[in-house]
């Protein structure tokens, strides 16, 4: 059996899951690491933003030969979802993974155009869906009231051993897993750099994310 990966960046735990289960895996990261280093560090790449986009339409062609499809959270960002739905063949179940709270990435947009175009994107992606993973209760709350298939809430982890630990403990142990746009205000500890690269990442073995005074477990890498 074939399955498809289709994620924003590089990713591994779905991967060897997969293959335990006898699916002979292919990755399509519609980003790559030299990107998200790019983004972190604020550096415009418009060329490699169009050279993922073709890569991803070129993948979307060949999907009609896998078994499974399984997407985090869509195929192409910021494209509405019924012309992404379109090309996805129609005979290949579809397993999405949504890990963080994108829904609200359209739905609270501060452009009106993209709240009217996209602001139900997420809850079409995941009513089309197969079977809907979900890092959290709201999530699942959110995929089942979009009317998915089938859904499963599964809490997200840390892999401990995918960062060095930090020589000494820090003060406050706080990280902040996403994207930096959604890290502003975040109590994040000054002793823990912004990465996009888990070998670069240096931070406590005790990791949490600070989220309203409560500590949570960390979105994994």
């Amino acid at each position: 059996m074939a399955a498809l990966c289709q994620s924003t960046g590089p990713r591994r735990d779905e991967i060897s899951d997969l293959e335990q289960c006898g699916f002979s895996v292919r990755t399509d990261c519609l980003f790559d690491a030299s990107y998200l280093d790019a983004l972190y560090a604020v550096r415009r790449e418009p060329g490699a933003i169009l050279r993922a986009y073709r890569n991803r339409l070129a993948s979307l062609d060949t999907a009609r030969r896998a078994d499974l499809i399984w997407l985090e959270t869509e195929a192409l960002p910021s494209v509405p979802a019924g012309l992404e739905r379109r090309l996805f063949p129609a005979h290949v179940p579809v397993v999405s993974d949504f890990d963080d709270a994108v829904l609200h990435r359209y739905d609270s947009h501060s452009n009106p155009v993209v709240r009217v175009l996209l602001g139900r994107k997420i809850a079409r992606v995941m009513a089309r869906s197969d079977l809907v993973l979900a890092g959290n209760d709201d999530l699942g709350t959110y995929a089942a009231a979009a009317g998915a298939r089938g859904g499963e809430v599964v809490p997200t982890v840390v892999d401990t051993t995918a960062y060095d630990a930090a020589r000494r403990l820090l003060p406050r142990p706080h990280a902040w897993a996403g994207s930096a746009r959604r890290a502003r205000g975040a109590p994040v500890s000054r002793h823990v750099s912004p990465t996009s690269s888990t070998r670069s990442a240096r931070c406590s073995p005790e990791v949490s994310q600070s989220v309203q005074g409560r500590k949570r477990t960390m979105i994994r890498p």
